[in-house]
């Protein structure tokens, strides 16, 4: 019988090798566009690190469904722990979101009304997110 440890943590695995396969085909959907192999790598990382890291931190959680998860990543926990954030890599991040969730709407792994509330909640909550580094770092004594 596992423990509530062990089935976290075999949860976390199972969504781990479900991402694999969802990154492989979300890093070849960005090579036949065109982008760069920098570029693919930035996009790539870090749906990797949202997925794999962040959505499994507590409640595992899948891509599909972590979507709803985005504004308290970039708006709480992007800004305040993790120590390369800056606006620049939010910006990134959320460019990395729309390509991301873009392409997850094409292969089927969201719906359409899904791909609207992520636009929605990208464009919407695009500016907080970028303040909170401000916020932060004015109370931190940073200057970008």
């Amino acid at each position: 019988m596992m423990d509530e440890y062990e089935q976290w943590q075999a949860e976390v695995k199972k969504l781990q090798e479900e991402n694999e396969g969802i990154l492989k085909g979300f890093h070849d959907y960005l090579e036949r566009s065109g982008l760069s192999k920098k570029t693919i790598r930035v996009h790539v990382g870090n749906i990797e690190f949202f997925g794999n890291d962040y959505l499994t931190r507590e409640d595992p959680t899948s891509l599909a469904d972590g979507w709803s998860m985005i504004d308290e990543f970039l708006g709480y926990y992007f800004v305040r722990k993790c120590m390369w954030s800056s606006p620049a890599t939010t910006r990134q991040y959320i460019t990395s979101f729309k390509k991301f969730y873009a392409y997850y709407y094409e292969v089927g792994g969201i719906s359409k009304e899904t791909l609207e509330k992520v636009k929605f909640e990208l464009k919407e909550g695009k500016e907080d997110w970028i303040d909170a580094h401000g916020e932060l770092d004015e109370l931190l004594g940073w200057d970008w």
